[in-house]
């Protein structure tokens, strides 16, 4: 993740490292210092002051200021009790909404400035997230393990699979990442091979093995 100086932020099995892109010197933030967090595992600069850092005990946010951490605790809604977030992924959309990727079969959506998260629970719907993307539409998809190519419905507040009429794009296809290309273009990344899916016929084309994809 690069801040507004240039500088990159590294998230990695041995907590959190800021590389200076000036003096070319790295510095690490060990894990000692997020407490409960073991590591971190991704981060999403949300201001010029403050980064927030997804690891295996939850979200942390790191404000450039004072040089300290946070915690957001998350309560599950289903039981009011606490829990620890195993976090993979973190996508702010541009309504501002925080989607938070955990292991496991959820997503869920944070609200900043409550600090309260909405549950999508996922069973039987979306089976292990992969990626959270959010074309130039503003539409955000996702990409799934065995529950297809999926996308988000705000009207509804709910996530519809996308499927096509030729069989690429199936309930079950796995969609592992998710990238723009140009115009309404999105390209999958599948366990069939590299897929090309434009947004705005729904049409989709596949870039198999006879392409050199396995």
């Amino acid at each position: 993740e690069k801040d507004n100086d240039g500088n990159l932020w590294i998230s990695s099995g041995y907590g959190l490292h800021h590389f200076n892109t000036k003096t070319n010197t790295l510095s690490a933030y060990k894990y000692d210092r997020f407490g409960t967090a073991d590591y971190a595992r991704t981060t999403l600069l949300l201001n010029k002051d403050s980064l927030l850092i997804g690891t295996n005990s939850g979200l942390l946010l790191l404000d450039f200021t004072t040089d300290k951490f946070s915690k957001f605790p998350y309560i599950n809604p289903d039981t009011n009790l606490e829990e620890n977030l195993f976090v993979s992924k973190i996508v702010i959309d541009s309504r501002k909404n925080i989607w938070v990727v955990t292991e496991g079969q959820l997503i869920k959506r944070f609200l900043l400035n409550t600090g309260s998260y909405v549950n999508y629970n996922i069973k039987n719907v979306i089976d292990n997230v992969f990626d959270v993307f959010e074309n130039t539409d503003k539409a955000l998809y996702i990409g799934t393990w065995r529950s297809g190519f999926k996308k988000y419905n705000a009207k509804d507040d709910k996530f519809e699979n996308i499927t096509d009429e030729i069989g690429i794009l199936t309930s079950e296809t796995r969609v592992y990442s998710i990238q723009s290309g140009s115009d309404s273009t999105l390209w999958l990344e599948s366990e069939d091979g590299l897929i090309k899916f434009n947004s705005s016929t729904k049409a989709s084309s596949l870039f198999g093995r006879s392409w050199g994809f396995d």
